[in-house]
């Protein structure tokens, strides 16, 4: 898996020498496993590596279990963690809000870290999840490629 997504990164260019890659780290397995994969690479790549966790605070403990376990193991691997607890939502808030806080937040980041760049993680179902959106919102043939590879 770790010399496909090496490879996948070289097609397309997405991290060039001496860059830093800050991973969104949600707890969840697709962002977790692409921390572990990041940081088996970096060294290989030669790009430092942070990670950032945006916690909405709608899971109540569950969502702080998963901060706590992003905190232990960014600790345990010496990876920086900036985090964010986001108040103004609940279970009521929908998917598109809550991204769009989460990218609002990660463009804060990134303007404190002008040189670095967000990583995020998406497998499948979210591909899938993105196409039948856009199509039920009635999205052109260009709104109905899925999550783009990288975005400016």
């Amino acid at each position: 898996m770790i010399a496909k997504v090496a490879s996948f990164i070289h097609y397309h260019n997405l991290i060039k020498q001496n860059n830093t890659i800050i991973a969104a780290v949600s707890g969840g397995r697709d962002s977790m496993a692409m921390l572990y994969v990041l940081y088996t690479l970096k060294s290989e790549l030669k790009f430092k590596l942070q990670a950032c966790h945006i916690n909405h605070g709608i899971r109540g403990k569950d969502a702080d279990l998963d901060e706590k376990l992003i905190k232990d193991e960014c600790l345990q691997l010496n990876i920086p963690l900036y985090t964010e607890r986001l108040y103004d939502f609940n279970l009521k808030s929908s998917e598109d809000t809550l991204r769009q806080a989460r990218y609002a937040k990660f463009q804060s980041i990134l303007n404190d870290n002008p040189h670095a760049e967000i990583a995020t993680a998406h497998h499948l179902d979210d591909q899938l999840e993105t196409f039948f959106m856009r199509l039920a919102k009635g999205s052109y043939l260009k709104g109905l490629t899925g999550i783009p590879v990288s975005r400016p």
